[in-house]
């Protein structure tokens, strides 16, 4: 994300919203990865199935 950021810094651009976009997608694949491994249960996380999609960049 810093260096898509270096590149365009714009926060308001196309290129900040993809990157932004794929880091909140694999943090909620993590979140996820994380609860299977801990053996927690419960209603699953919402954010994972927003952001479960192939990556933009």
């Amino acid at each position: 994300m810093r260096d898509v950021l270096i590149e365009d810094p714009d926060v308001r651009g196309d290129a900040y919203f993809r990157v932004r976009a794929d880091l909140w997608r694999e943090n909620a694949h993590l979140r996820e990865a994380m609860r299977k491994d801990l053996g927690m249960s419960g209603p699953p996380d919402p954010d994972v199935g927003q952001y479960r999609y192939p990556a933009t960049s």
